[in-house]
């Protein structure tokens, strides 16, 4: 039985806006086993929270189009921007010409178009955690990414 690799990821954006474009990070903790982890981080210059939470999936993505040939890939993200975009809207973003279902162009078209060209994507399970609860891994993701955000300044 192989273990399933675990990945946490986390975006960071100096003032948390979801408008205003500031230093931010990402941060992805994988869990390889149950005594190996993997760290990675990312500086962004000039980035809102949803941006930098998506750059962490990516982030996570070329990481697992590198290093990973398992089928076994679970991703948990304390964003449920990502998590029902890669799960629920993407899927119909693509197929609308990257418009939402107001007719309005998606936010962050560019990054999702780079999420929708991973050719693995039906392979992951996405997971939602709860922000800044206690659960360890998501705490390391966030703090990685935090720490990438402040090398902004």
């Amino acid at each position: 039985m192989s273990f399933p690799v675990e990945i946490y990821i986390d975006g960071s954006c100096l003032g948390n806006s979801s408008t205003r474009v500031t230093p931010g990070g990402a941060g992805v903790v994988i869990k390889v086993s149950e005594n190996k982890i993997i760290q990675s981080s990312i500086s962004i210059p000039d980035t809102t929270n949803d941006r930098a939470e998506l750059k962490a999936f990516l982030l996570a993505l070329d990481i697992i189009k590198t290093k990973f040939n398992t089928k076994q890939i679970i991703i948990y993200s304390d964003s449920r921007y990502v998590l029902d975009g890669v799960t629920i809207w993407l899927h119909n973003w693509k197929r609308n010409g990257w418009k939402r279902g107001n007719g309005k162009p998606v936010k962050n078209a560019d990054l999702w178009k780079e999420v929708a060209i991973f050719p693995r994507l039906s392979e992951l399970t996405m997971k939602w955690v709860k922000g800044h609860s206690g659960n360890k891994m998501n705490e390391m993701a966030d703090k990685l990414a935090h720490s990438a955000a402040k090398q902004g300044l």
